[in-house]
């Protein structure tokens, strides 16, 4: 754990070191050709300071977005100088269609996650799998490929240590990104009602790609399309099947289809109408290519929706300062803490440049506490960051 060790620099620079970047291009593995050996994706840049937070489920969640898109998380694992973050392959929460490193990546959003470069635990193969996306996760258990983790905060905290090779979070670190990754909601889809079924509005082709979708494959096997992917549970039954692609994996969500290309688990197809074909000849639908239309039709409405619209971003909250510390501090999680303090100072910097000769001074009182706070903090003297904090906020009750 984080609060362990005393001296808590060198857990951000240790396990993969000593392997040479040329792994990762070794000639002929990457499968087809990219412009760039290494491609990342990243999300929108984090606004810490911008919330007044009046729940501790919205501190855990600032928290836990904060951790998602810093590299400090999977700084253990930079063997290769490839700066990762969760955000890097998921920005936002959601998926990529451009991550690609050469090596590791058989096309573009594609990522071979069982490689040494990786991983600490190897299987000697190259087999990348899409990236999927984070959102609705809360409605979807169980979690992995596999489907071998009942739980989000176990699976993600797996992911972190063993998949990326990363710190073993602190308790905090953890609480708070599993409440960020379940507060990530699905695509706003007004196509659609809460059981999954089609709305008012949705093309013929779409309705009758529904009728086909409850149909059963044939007179002797009662299995249908929504027996795996069913409406009512978000598109997804919480079970294991092989679909004719020689690996049992846990059943994905329809949702956001639009948005989750290549498809498969191991991204080998690059459109809904691929899947439809192969899901026709494996299972023997004899489908008219109408049919197959329709289907696709219907997969890219209940694939389909909108990013949820943010609301406008509110001035530097000093208080917002105050607390999130308090909260690292107080779980004696100096990771986290780290990762606040660094992003405070960024913010507070810019807060201060537009800022007039009063609010500098205050800012630059908390500028000055901040390294103060970090310095204590690397000793595990968390009672002197905590008196630190308290004399900030005395500063902002008599102003």
């Amino acid at each position: 754990m984080v609060e362990a060790t005393t001296n808590h620099e060198p857990l951000l620079k240790t396990y993969l070191h000593n392997f040479p970047f040329l792994f990762l291009c070794l000639a002929g593995v990457a499968g087809e050709a990219h412009t760039s050996p290494i491609v990342l994706d990243q999300g929108s840049p984090v606004s810490l300071l911008a919330e007044r937070h009046v729940t501790d489920e919205s501190v855990l969640v600032a928290l836990g977005e904060l951790a998602f898109k810093s590299e400090v998380l999977l700084e253990a694992s930079r063997s290769f100088g490839i700066h990762l973050s969760c955000d890097s392959c998921h920005p936002d929460g959601g998926t990529t269609k451009v991550l690609f490193i050469q090596g590791l990546s058989g096309k573009p959003g594609t990522i071979d996650i069982t490689n040494r470069a990786m991983t600490l635990y190897e299987d000697g193969s190259f087999n990348p799998v899409n990236v999927p996306s984070i959102f609705g996760a809360r409605h979807t258990p169980p979690y992995s490929r596999s489907g071998n983790f009942p739980t989000l905060r176990d699976f993600t905290r797996f992911v972190v240590v063993e998949e990326f090779g990363g710190i073993e979070p602190g308790a905090l670190t953890l609480d708070a990104l599993v409440a960020y990754e379940e507060s990530l909601n699905f695509l706003q889809n007004s196509m659609i009602n809460e059981e999954g079924k089609l709305l008012v509005g949705s093309s013929d082709s779409a309705k009758r790609g529904e009728q086909l979708f409850w149909r059963p494959f044939s007179k002797v096997m009662d299995v249908k399309c929504a027996t795996c992917h069913d409406p009512k549970g978000f598109f997804v039954d919480g079970k294991k099947h092989d679909v004719g692609t020689g690996v049992v994996v846990d059943t994905p969500t329809l949702r956001d289809l639009l948005i989750t290309a290549p498809y498969m688990h191991d991204g080998r197809f690059d459109s809904l109408v691929q899947v439809v074909a192969h899901f026709d000849e494996h299972y023997g639908l004899v489908l008219t290519q109408q049919e197959r239309g329709d289907l696709v039709a219907y997969l890219e409405v209940i694939g389909g929706g909108e990013v949820a619209k943010e609301t406008d971003a509110i001035a530097v909250q000093l208080e917002t300062v105050i607390l999130l510390l308090k909260r690292t501090i107080q779980a004696k999680d100096w990771a986290l803490g780290k990762m606040v303090t660094t992003q405070a100072l960024v913010e507070l910097n810019a807060e201060r440049a537009r800022a007039g000769p009063k609010r500098q001074q205050l800012v630059d009182r908390f500028i000055s506490a901040l390294g103060q706070i970090d310095s204590y903090n690397k000793i595990e003297k968390y009672a002197a960051s905590m008196l630190i904090l308290s004399g900030l906020e005395k500063t902002l009750a008599v102003r």
